[in-house]
């Protein structure tokens, strides 16, 4: 199979790269990509659960975050760590990887929009 480049261009890139790798040297042997995958899915499911949360009461919202930042850290670390030990799998970790993202992105864009924080239509539109 071809190897691809990876492209990541994003405004914070130039810190987030290091900082992940930094990171990923740092994680123990017993921790794996999947792992990873698994805690970026947990993030998105307590992000989910604060913004529904947050229709009782705003203080909700530190669960909402908290569930971003495990997101972020677990979907943006499991590429990586598989890369730094070379362990990846093309074909199981990209359709992986992509299907987890996409259902992540689906269930913080819906349960934003039925927080009171802003329109469902417009979440939608995320």
């Amino acid at each position: 199979m071809k190897s691809l480049e990876r492209v990541n261009e994003g405004v914070l890139s130039g810190i987030e790269r290091p900082a992940l790798a930094w990171l990923a040297v740092r994680l123990p042997a017993r921790v794996l990509p999947d792992h990873l995958t698994a805690l970026g899915l947990s993030g998105a499911l307590l992000t989910a659960a604060g913004f529904m949360l947050s229709r009782g009461s705003l203080s909700w919202l530190w669960l909402a975050s908290s569930g971003l930042v495990l997101n972020w850290a677990g979907d943006s670390l499991d590429g990586t760590l598989a890369r730094l030990r070379k362990i990846e799998r093309p074909r199981y970790g990209f359709l992986v990887d992509h299907a987890t993202d996409l259902f992540c992105q689906v269930i913080t864009f819906l349960s934003l929009g039925l927080s009171p924080l802003t329109h469902f239509a417009v979440a939608c539109l995320g």
